[in-house]
This record gives C-alpha cells, sequence and structure tokens, in this order.
C-alpha cells in the first residue's frame, strides 16, 4: 500500500494513480521531481515498478480497464515468472490499438527484445481463435511459443475470465453473451485453447483456468 495520503492530481481534488503506484514502489526515501513533488517513475523501483508506472499511465491515456494486466502480473509473480515475464505480463495490452505499433517499439527500447518478444506472442495468442482457424494450423504454430509466453498468456486469460466470472455473478448469463450460438462459441473456444495449452503446459495456473472455465 502506499505509505501515506495518495498523491493529487495536478488540480488537487482527485487521487493521482500513476503517482500513489510510483509512491508505493519508491516508499524508501524516494527521491522527488521538484516539478511535480512527487517520486520519478524511473527513479527507483526497478524494471518491473517501471512497467507497472507504464501500465497504469497507458490504461489511464487509452480509458482502458487496468485491473487484468495488474492482476496478470500478480499471478506470474506467483506462477515463478522472472523478471521479464512478469514485466510482459504487466504491459499485455498496452501495444494494442492506435499507435500500438510506436508503443511497441518503445517498449523495446524501455524494457528490451525479450520483452517486446514476449509482448509479440502474447498478442498472437490473445488473437487466435480456434472457432475460425481450426483448419489453419494455428495449433502448430502454438507448439512453438516459449514457456514464457505461455505463462503469461495463461495469467491474463485467468485475469479476463475472473473478471467475467465476477461480472456473471452481477449480471447473470448475459455476461457470458447476447445469444446462445455466442456463448456455445465462448466455452467451445475456452476449451480448445485449455486443451491446446495444456500440451504445453500444466500446473496450478492451468488447473485455475480450467476451474473457471467450469465454473462459468
Amino acid at each position: 500500500a502506499p505509505v501515506g495520503p495518495l498523491p493529487m492530481d495536478a488540480a488537487g481534488d482527485t487521487p493521482d494513480v500513476l503517482g500513489a503506484l510510483t509512491y508505493s514502489l519508491d516508499r524508501d526515501e524516494p527521491p522527488n521531481d521538484p516539478a511535480v513533488g512527487r517520486p520519478t517513475v524511473n527513479a527507483r523501483g526497478g524494471r518491473i515498478g517501471q512497467a507497472l508506472a507504464y501500465a497504469v499511465a497507458a490504461s489511464q491515456a487509452a480509458g482502458v480497464a487496468l485491473a487484468a494486466p495488474l492482476a496478470a502480473a500478480s499471478l506470474a509473480i506467483e506462477g515463478g515468472a522472472d523478471e521479464d515475464a512478469t514485466i510482459a505480463a504487466a504491459l499485455h495490452d498496452v501495444c494494442e490499438g492506435r499507435g500500438g505499433g510506436d508503443r511497441q517499439q518503445a517498449v523495446s527500447d524501455e524494457f528490451g527484445p525479450s520483452v517486446a518478444g514476449l509482448l509479440e506472442w502474447c498478442q498472437w495468442m490473445k488473437q487466435i481463435d480456434p472457432w475460425e482457424q481450426r483448419d489453419r494450423g494455428w495449433l502448430s504454430h502454438l507448439q512453438t511459443a516459449p514457456p514464457d509466453a505461455f505463462l503469461v498468456s495463461i495469467c491474463y486469460r485467468i485475469a479476463t475470465l475472473s473478471a467475467i466470472e465476477r461480472a456473471r455473478r452481477a449480471l447473470g448469463i448475459e455476461a457470458l453473451g447476447d445469444s446462445d450460438k455466442h456463448r456455445e462459441r465462448f466455452f467451445w473456444c475456452q476449451r480448445s485453447m485449455l486443451k491446446a495449452y495444456k500440451s504445453k503446459a500444466r500446473g496450478p495456473l492451468v488447473d485455475e483456468w480450467q476451474r473457471l472455465v467450469d465454473e462459468l
């Protein structure tokens, strides 16, 4: 948790989430940026701290949910991920959408080619759809993914399904789609991906993914 009160934004009336995160990472007498009166993003906290701050800033700029990448990074750490894989989990979504190519290059420059390579794999693994590509050899290509790409992708899928499960509890079956056909496709794809991933990955995280699919 952050030490002391949350830093405030420039207007002084709402908490500055990025500042709070950076502050919590730099709590051991962190150096301050005189311009803003709080620790700088790159001052301390290591590469993982910088990646988390980058993810917060990117999410705020795009107006998208931050919970999934942070949850994925936490799961990756619990699953024994090294620093590069943990960073890739935190940055899982930052290279999507308009300007994604530029952000991909920025990530490579800032965090190195290993992280950028994992993100490229994870973007592909996120986008493939076994319903559409069951006759296109996607399974054979999936088998060539590095183990850390499987780890990061599984963590992201767990984080996403956990959010869907919470929505289902609140909204009912409509959270899984607006038609039986949509829901059929959703579950077919989830079980097909589980089967494919199990050919390369085993352990508690895969079991948790299975549990969430079964629960849904």
